[in-house]
């Protein structure tokens, strides 16, 4: 598998993302702030999976689900019997 440009700016931009976290999480510790703490690791942990291919680069968005219809109905409306 080739890796396109888009995709090496993307992961020199992960790396990026990855020191500002990290820079984030050693203030947040300092400070005790526990449970932001934790998901600042956590984005860290998901950046390093991108980065090694665990995760997508590209994830595909969210379906958005319609608040007033049941998860259980169908996505036409139709009823089954």
């Amino acid at each position: 598998m080739t890796m396109r440009r888009d995709d090496g700016m993307k992961l020199a931009e992960l790396d990026y993302i990855q020191q500002m976290l990290l820079e984030l999480c050693r203030i947040s510790r300092r400070r005790d702030l526990g449970f932001l703490t934790y998901l600042i690791e956590m984005a860290y942990s998901e950046a390093s999976d991108m980065k090694e291919g665990m995760r997508p680069l590209n994830p595909k968005p969210a379906q958005p689900r319609d608040p007033l219809r049941p998860a259980s109905s169908p996505a036409n409306g139709a009823q089954k019997l």
